[in-house]
């Protein structure tokens, strides 16, 4: 969604990242809803990593619980709905 919220208001292709922070500050998304919207978008950016590679995915399955996976993908339908607003 910040890709696309990228498109719509540079009328360019966004950068090639992964970096959610690089995203939202070059978007200068500073209204969030809610402090902890921005404390989980920083989380969410640190995790999207580690989570990529074949090595490290045996230990973030042990890290990643079914409650703490479905609080994850709560919070991020949350962060959808308010950036299509925007």
């Amino acid at each position: 969604m910040l890709k696309a919220a990228w498109i719509r208001k540079f009328e360019t292709v966004p950068p090639k990242t992964h970096s959610l922070i690089f995203l939202r500050d070059r978007l200068q998304i500073t209204d969030m809803p809610d402090e902890k919207y921005d404390t989980f978008l920083m989380d969410l950016n640190s995790l999207s990593v580690p989570t990529r590679y074949p090595e490290t995915l045996k230990e973030m399955k042990k890290l990643f619980t079914r409650e703490r996976t479905a609080h994850i993908l709560s919070q991020t339908k949350d962060i959808i709905l308010w950036l299509k607003q925007i």
